[in-house]
C-alpha cells in the first residue's frame, strides 16, 4: 500500500487551493480564461483569426465578468491551473464598453452577428436576482 508523505499531501492541498483573485492579478486571469476558451466552438466562431483572439478575449474578460474582482468571486485553483468567473446577482456586465471593444476590434457581418448575439442573450437573461 501507497501513503502518501505530509510534505505531498500539504503540496497536493495547496495545489487545489481556491482563492478568490484581487484585481492586482487581473492580467493573469484574463490570460488563464483566454487558455481555458481558446478551443471553445462559440469562442473561436466569434473570433478565428489567432491574433484577433487575445486581443478581444483578454479585455472582455474583465469588461464582462470585472466586477467579479470586487466581489471575490473571480476565482483561482492553485497556480492558475483553474479559472472561474461569477457575478453575483443584481451585479451586470458592462455593456457599452463590451460592443466598443468588437466595433474597435471587428468589422463587417462578423461584428453585427456578435452584437446581435450579445444583444440575443442579454434579451433571455433572467430579470430576477439569480
Amino acid at each position: 500500500m501507497n501513503h502518501m508523505s505530509a510534505p505531498a499531501t500539504q503540496h497536493r492541498d495547496q495545489a487545489l487551493r481556491i482563492r478568490s483573485v484581487p484585481r492586482a492579478e487581473r492580467a493573469r486571469f484574463e490570460a488563464a480564461m483566454a487558455m481555458a476558451f481558446s478551443t471553445d466552438p462559440a469562442a473561436r466562431w466569434a473570433w478565428p483569426d489567432p491574433l484577433q483572439f487575445p486581443t478581444i478575449f483578454r479585455p472582455l474578460v474583465t469588461l464582462f465578468g470585472g466586477k467579479s474582482f470586487d466581489h471575490g468571486s473571480a476565482l483561482v485553483v492553485g497556480d492558475y491551473f483553474g479559472v472561474a468567473q461569477w457575478l453575483p446577482p443584481g451585479v451586470l456586465p458592462e455593456d457599452g464598453p463590451i460592443g466598443g471593444l468588437f466595433e474597435r476590434n471587428m468589422s463587417g457581418p462578423k461584428l453585427g452577428e456578435l452584437l446581435f448575439l450579445f444583444e440575443q442573450m442579454a434579451g433571455f437573461h433572467p430579470r430576477e436576482p439569480h
